[in-house]
């Protein structure tokens, strides 16, 4: 009987989509640096709304939206307790009882993309304390490739390049501590 080979950590990556007049994500990331690290890199920002409305009668229009990149290099199990805090910071950020920014944390690693959500689907795992995994893409022979139940923003090419730029930082970190 072979031995239980260990999770490589992974990478931490917030999707934020926010009502860039009401938001104030810059404290918002502030806030997530205390326990994350650093902001290593961010993907282009793009209109969310070309892809979806899902957030528009709690957001409003005009959404914006833009990947992130943690310095801090953690167990993928962490991602249940940074979706949590996530969703905190979603709530203390709030104004009239309504969201700003709806973050989505989610975990890169060298085979896949990951996001965390509440949300129950045939498709997604319980991880733990409420919370779903939702595989989104796989990594094979080089690229990026979407699963037919990834969201349309993930299908974009400039969205899977900034993640193949953010999987290589990743495995040389690899490197780096062995």
């Amino acid at each position: 009987m072979s031995k239980p080979a260990g999770c490589r950590p992974a990478l931490i990556i917030w999707a934020v989509t926010y009502q860039p007049e009401k938001s104030d994500l810059k404290n918002i990331l502030n806030v997530a640096t205390k326990d994350l690290g650093r902001v290593i890199s961010a993907s282009r920002l793009y209109s969310f709304d070309q892809f979806s409305q899902y957030y528009s009668d709690e957001m409003g229009t005009g959404l914006l939206k833009r990947l992130f990149a943690f310095e801090k290099i953690q167990d993928q199990a962490a991602l249940v307790e940074i979706k949590h805090k996530a969703f905190a910071l979603e709530q203390e950020f709030s104004a009239d009882g309504k969201r700003t920014a709806n973050i989505d944390p989610a975990t890169l690693s060298e085979g896949n993309f990951i996001l965390s959500t509440f949300k129950y689907a045939a498709h997604r795992p319980y991880i733990g304390n409420g919370v779903y995994a939702d595989l989104t893409l796989i990594y094979k022979n080089g690229e990026f490739l979407p699963l037919e139940w990834t969201y349309p923003d993930y299908r974009e090419d400039n969205i899977w390049l900034w993640l193949k730029n953010m999987r290589d930082f990743l495995i040389k970190s690899y490197r780096r501590s062995e």
